[in-house]
């Protein structure tokens, strides 16, 4: 869960607390509060912290007991257990997927299977926690994600109830809408369509699709299409992870801060490129694959570094 926090407000989301609580469960940890960024190697420490902190472990598991019922409710509302049922998530490392099982489990009363089909995840079947791959590929697939990511609410984090019924709460974000409604039209006309047709091998041509959509993407990622369907798509991976545009345009002030050692943050640099102005483009290669090698950049970098100690 805190996978993606960079700052003191993305900590505390993740934690759960306003900065009282947090100040009065981790007094020692007010320097956190003031750190421009939380780096991993801190958010490692921190992590040992909140684990062998009997007060904020109490302080979970209270949490849990409270918002439990409503979610097992909510399970028993949408899925008869009576019937067989599953899940399609996209790609995940599958931990998601094992405290749903348990969650499963305790909303019915008994052991049951719960099956995910993924494109890929990382761990495989384990127990009643049962995964279908489609594929083996070790290819980035966060680009695809970045698309099935644009909906118009934020991740999940509560339910609530309304009369006799329990629903999510939907908390807006920012999107692309119109790209959201093509997909919500035309990805079950796709399907319906595909399916349809009169194949010798359905599975080897799914296969020879997905691995021909990944290998364009990988090879020709300025085409654009994709320049302009994805750069500019928002999401920020992580539950609690800052927001950031998937290939966000270099600019003058990104150009700066690449100088002072800080990276620019894309997860596509030819998408970045094409959505950029030559000149600065020209300038951030320039620096990024020549001068920042240079002895005297380097020079200047640690004594930079150390100034800032002082």
């Amino acid at each position: 869960q805190f996978g993606g926090c960079t700052d003191f407000s993305s900590l505390l989301s993740a934690l759960g607390m306003d900065e009282a609580t947090f100040d009065r469960v981790f007094p020692e940890l007010g320097e956190v509060k003031t750190a421009k960024e939380i780096t991993k190697k801190t958010m490692a420490s921190l992590r040992q912290t909140f684990k062998n902190s009997p007060r904020y472990v109490q302080m979970v598991m209270d949490r849990a007991d409270e918002e439990r019922p409503i979610v097992l409710d909510y399970l028993r509302q949408e899925i008869n257990f009576d019937e067989k049922f599953a899940f399609v998530e996209y790609w995940g490392r599958g931990y998601t997927q094992d405290c749903l099982t348990r969650l499963l489990c305790a909303a019915a009363g008994r052991e049951v299977e719960d099956p995910f089909y993924y494109m890929r995840s990382i761990y495989p079947t384990n127990g009643l926690s049962v995964r279908y791959n489609f594929t083996t590929t070790r290819a980035s697939l966060l680009f695809v994600e970045a698309l099935f990511a644009n909906l118009p609410y934020r991740s999940i984090t509560e339910y609530r109830r309304e009369g006799d019924k329990i629903v999510p709460v939907l908390r807006d974000c920012e999107n692309d809408p119109v790209l959201h409604e093509a997909f919500s039209e035309f990805l079950p006309r796709f399907a319906s369509d595909f399916c349809q047709l009169a194949l010798v091998s359905e599975p080897a041509a799914q296969l020879e699709l997905f691995d021909f959509s990944v290998r364009y993407y990988q090879e020709m990622p300025t085409d654009p299409c994709i320049v302009e369907n994805l750069g500019h798509l928002k999401d920020s991976v992580e539950l609690y992870g800052r927001v950031r545009e998937f290939a966000p345009p270099i600019t003058l002030g990104a150009i700066m801060e690449r100088a002072r050692g800080r990276w620019f943050h894309t997860r596509s640099l030819p998408i970045s490129l094409a959505r950029s102005r030559r000149l600065y483009g020209s300038i951030y290669l320039l620096y990024h694959n020549h001068l920042r090698h240079h002895t005297l950049v380097k020079r200047l970098v640690r004594l930079r570094n150390k100034l800032r100690r002082r």
